[in-house]
């Protein structure tokens, strides 16, 4: 299904749009592990992260804004950044060939590069740090379509209503924690729509140093969520507009962010 998908991809934002910048946004649901639980455990946090970039990643602007009942407020400061040179070799353009991407993906994985997720991780990531066009998602289809223990799922729909195709890679991490890490790609585009990770079984006992709550910590960190929102070209680092003033953050004021509060899927 993923190699037949990656010879027919309809174009993206990304492929249609112009500019020096590219431009990415992500939607973030993650709870803020700081002190004990409480009763209901920890509390649950939305964050926008904004993303403008050159191609080489040398100019550049981020933006974090996090997102409650109570309002909108900058997470972090405003990084704008002109002239940068060297940087991580993960912001270069990456390849359109299946093979070399693969080894772009696992740049950041060292010498642990063969264990399950990291390439699921570096898909996630890419799409985090570029806004891809039609060659390089479909060499991603295809890289993922030989990867061994994958799973494919077709009508799901992630957290915003938006129909997709789950890619789902099962696996027990070295805590023996058994987990399922998933991505939800558009059955058109090709595009990320969403990442995340689920636990199927049981937790085993942690070390007691690790203290009474880090059975608790570990469910608590595979509750998070990233939704990919947008993924374009821009003329510069003022479009859209960032943090508060952006429509998306608007909207998350005046009513709910998403349909769900937790991906019910397995």
């Amino acid at each position: 299904m993923l190699t037949r998908l990656a010879s027919s991809l309809s174009t993206a934002t990304a492929d249609t749009t112009s500019g020096r910048y590219q431009y990415v946004e992500r939607r973030t649901w993650y709870r803020d592990i700081t002190g004990p639980p409480g009763p209901a455990g920890w509390p649950q946090r939305i964050r926008v992260d904004q993303l403008w970039r050159t191609d080489d990643a040398a100019n550049g602007r981020q933006v974090s804004t996090r997102i409650s009942t109570t309002g909108c407020t900058p997470d972090g400061p405003d990084h704008r950044w002109t002239g940068q040179s060297g940087g991580d070799r993960f912001d270069q353009p990456p390849p359109t060939r299946a093979a070399d991407l693969r080894s772009h993906l696992l740049i950041t994985a060292g010498p642990d590069r063969d264990r399950p997720g990291h390439l699921i991780g570096g898909v996630a990531m890419l799409y985090e740090r570029h806004a891809l066009t039609r060659p390089v998602r479909a060499a991603l289809l295809r890289l993922l379509a030989e990867h061994p223990g994958l799973l494919v799922q077709t009508g799901v729909t992630d957290r915003v209503g938006r129909t997709g195709i789950d890619i789902a890679l099962p696996y027990t991490d070295r805590s023996g924690v058994p987990r399922r890490d998933v991505l939800t790609i558009d059955p058109n585009t090709g595009q990320i729509l969403a990442a995340f990770t689920t636990i199927t079984g049981p937790v085993p006992s942690t070390d007691p140093l690790l203290g009474p709550h880090a059975r608790d910590a570990i469910v608590a960190e595979a509750d998070g969520y990233r939704l990919y929102t947008d993924s374009r070209r821009t003329p510069d680092t003022d479009t859209p507009p960032a943090g508060c003033q952006h429509p998306a953050v608007t909207r998350c004021l005046t009513s709910p962010c998403s349909r769900h509060t937790r991906s019910d899927r397995a």
